[in-house]
């Protein structure tokens, strides 16, 4: 370790992690994300967890494990009740918004690699305070056994805003954030049904004219099973077959409603972000198929997705709504 990451691990005090993690019936891999976690290192980390229902050891899992870190585990106060993904992360992080200089999301059946949480507190830390910032990484794609199937897809550069509302770059176990964007969006309200709270918080963060540090590194073993909620691919192929099969619809209504959310905070957006957000909305409504051209054409360079073919699609799917009868 070089003399200027030993500083940075001797004041890891100051670095202090609040991991917030959704648990639900973890029981076969939460023991190994848990030790995981506690081999983290460079960092001051806590535990605040939430149980949204489960019928296993899940709790008791993590009850022992409090017992073996006193002090640094503790369950939110919404634990035991059903709470969904999005509104279960969204309570914890209301929760630790107003103690923690830093977050993260975990997942309770990842493994995390010694110097996950230094990496993205070392990058966060490189700015102020004051502004809203979030680091995300790739992930190795890993089987339920941690057998190694590949990395996920790279994190290419991206536009401004509002670029954050067509695609999430922010895979969620990846995700770490500073106080600032904690305290945002502990006042905003909870994400739209159609959003995960990943994506959520990587939209806003770009909505208000954030930064993102997006690390073309891995730190973390990403497992793909038949359980997970959200997984991921290396393919290209596959990731076009899902989006395609996703359809207009449903992309139609998530990008509305995700403009209907940002819109009740109008008084934390600046003025571009709110430019457009209007735009869109009008857009939206009007059904106007001359109305969406002349608003792609006028965000050609931002509203768009990573790469030509997803682009394409998308534009086709925003277009299509022009032409739809059925009111989303």
């Amino acid at each position: 370790m070089s003399e200027g990451e030993s500083a940075f691990v001797g004041n890891k005090a100051q670095r202090r992690v609040t991991i917030l993690l959704s648990v639900f019936n973890g029981q076969a891999f939460l023991p190994q994300m848990l030790f995981s976690l506690a081999e983290q290192k460079g960092v001051e980390w806590q535990l605040l967890w939430h149980d949204d229902g489960s019928s296993d050891q899940s709790v008791q899992l993590l009850k022992d494990f409090a017992s073996r870190y006193p002090g640094r585990v503790s369950s939110g106060q919404s634990s035991g009740q059903k709470l969904g993904i999005a509104r279960a992360y969204m309570a914890l992080l209301r929760e630790a918004s107003v103690y923690s200089p830093f977050m993260a999301f975990a997942d309770q059946d990842d493994v995390w690699l010694p110097f996950k949480l230094y990496k993205a507190v070392q990058a966060l830390t490189s700015i102020t305070h004051e502004k809203c910032a979030l680091y995300c990484s790739r992930q190795i794609l890993v089987d339920t056994s941690l057998n190694y199937l590949g990395l996920s897809p790279e994190i290419k550069k991206y536009a401004p805003f509002p670029f954050a509302l067509t695609h999430n770059m922010a895979t969620g176990c990846t995700v770490v954030f500073n106080q600032s964007t904690a305290k945002l969006l502990a006042f905003l309200p909870n994400p739209p049904e159609e959003t995960f709270h990943d994506w959520w918080v990587f939209l806003c963060v770009n909505a208000v004219g954030g930064i993102v540090f997006a690390d073309e590194g891995a730190d973390i073993l990403y497992r793909q099973h038949a359980r997970n909620v959200v997984g991921t691919t290396p393919s290209f192929l596959k990731r076009a077959s899902r989006a395609f099969k996703r359809g207009p619809q449903k992309f139609i209504k998530t990008l509305k409603a995700n403009v209907e959310a940002l819109l009740q905070a109008e008084d934390l957006l600046p003025a571009p972000t709110l430019s457009c957000l209007y735009d869109l909305q009008a857009v939206l409504a009007s059904g106007r198929l001359v109305r969406y051209i002349g608003f792609l054409r006028a965000h050609f360079s931002t509203f768009r997705r990573q790469n030509i073919v997803e682009t394409l699609v998308l534009y086709l799917w925003f277009i299509a709504n022009a032409f739809s009868r059925q009111k989303l």
